[in-house]
């Protein structure tokens, strides 16, 4: 795995094929979440990602006699906030500064720079009103 500079993942995370993320600096993963890297994970810088998230790369196909698997890769880029259990699938690509709702699920596309989306499956909510991106400083409770 490639790890930036202030990035931390926290424990009681589950990690599939570390070798195949790639995460920016100061980016926090919490507690407990499952990063499912099969079809490949990128995380860019100063992005939060929630307590039980679930990012999952790899699925089946439906519509398959023979349940074929297949693996797209995660996409999330800078000054994403990704909110607590969440589920990114397969396809997911989060653009800048976007902002995604607890208890959401994120399927297959892109998703704009600074949206909120929120919902199952999620949907635009509204413009997310940053000025500007913002450097993540995590400070733990015990040293």
């Amino acid at each position: 795995m490639k790890i930036g500079k202030g990035s931390r993942i926290l424990m009681g995370t589950v990690i599939i094929k570390p070798w195949k993320i790639k995460i920016g600096k100061n980016s926090i993963i919490n507690e407990r979440c499952h990063l499912d890297a099969r079809g490949g994970i990128i995380i860019h810088d100063n992005v939060s990602i929630s307590v039980y998230t679930l990012l999952i790369t790899g699925s089946h196909n439906a519509q398959s006699p023979s349940f074929d698997f297949f693996e797209m890769p995660i996409h999330i880029e800078n000054n994403v906030w990704i909110g607590a259990r969440c589920i990114l699938l397969p396809g997911t690509y989060l653009k800048t500064s976007c902002l995604i709702g607890a208890g959401s699920t994120v399927k297959k596309g892109e998703y704009q720079i600074d949206g909120f989306y929120s919902g199952v499956p999620a949907e635009y909510i509204r413009q997310r009103d940053l000025t500007g991106l913002y450097q993540q400083c995590w400070n733990p409770w015990f040293r």
